[in-house]
Parts: structure tokens; C-alpha cells; sequence
């Protein structure tokens, strides 16, 4: 993931493409979340993130975020304008470094899931007859 402020805009990037979270949503939606036990022992989905690309303004809020657009090569981005401060870095770290956080916490690891859900994806075509 990328986080850049470029004038009075935040850019944050994925480090995956809008396809590969389509895929996550479409196969392996809590692949896209975040879960916090509970002391009854169920989880609680506490945050998720997503993709939007027909959305004119991303989503971002402390409990999930989605992304409405992508970089030439792919990538999921987000921007955000922000109000004029006198520091714009200390600014989104406190308005906005939990959300960095969770996207990161959902990142970690995507690879292996992303590789695993394609795998049970083949699975499920390997099954299918046609004829």
C-alpha cells in the first residue's frame, strides 16, 4: 500500500488491482474483512474493504473503505481531499491512521488467500460438465 498527499489531496493506494479485490468479492468476501473475537466466541466483522469503480467518490469511514478507481497499471486508489492544516501529515495520521492501518492488516497475507480462492475457483470449474 501506498499513501502519498499530493497538494491538498490523499492518494491511497493497493498494493492490489481492482480485479484481484473483485475476485475476493465475488469468491471470498471475508478474505476482504477484518474480525475481532468475541467474548461469546463468535467474531465480529469489524472492517472491510472494497472496490467501486462506477462510484464518482470512494467510501472511507472507521469501519470500511472502498476504493472508486485505479492507477494505469491496476491498482485500487482512493483520494480524498483534505482541509487546508498546517500539517497535512499529522492531519491524516490522526484522521485517517486507522483505516491505513486496517487496509494494511487486510493486505497482509492477500496473497496467499487471493492464491487459495483461485485455487477452489479451478476446483469448482474442474467439476463442471458441459454437454
Amino acid at each position: 500500500m501506498k499513501v502519498k498527499i499530493v497538494g491538498n489531496a490523499l492518494c491511497i493506494e493497493s498494493s492490489y488491482t481492482v480485479e484481484d479485490i473483485k475476485f475476493l468479492e465475488n469468491y471470498s468476501r471475508d478474505d476482504l474483512c477484518l474480525f475481532e473475537a468475541q467474548p461469546n466466541g463468535t467474531n465480529k466483522k469489524v472492517f472491510e474493504m472494497g472496490v467501486c469503480p462506477c462510484c464518482e467518490e470512494p467510501y472511507v469511514e472507521q469501519h470500511a473503505v472502498i476504493f472508486n478507481s485505479q492507477t494505469s497499471d491496476g491498482h485500487a486508489v482512493l483520494t480524498i481531499m483534505l482541509p487546508k492544516a498546517d500539517d497535512l501529515k499529522g492531519y491524516v495520521a490522526d484522521v485517517y491512521g486507522s483505516v491505513i492501518t486496517n487496509i494494511k492488516d487486510v493486505e497482509y497475507g492477500m496473497d496467499e488467500r487471493l492464491a487459495a480462492a483461485k485455487s477452489r475457483r479451478k476446483a469448482i470449474l474442474d467439476e463442471i460438465e458441459v454437454g
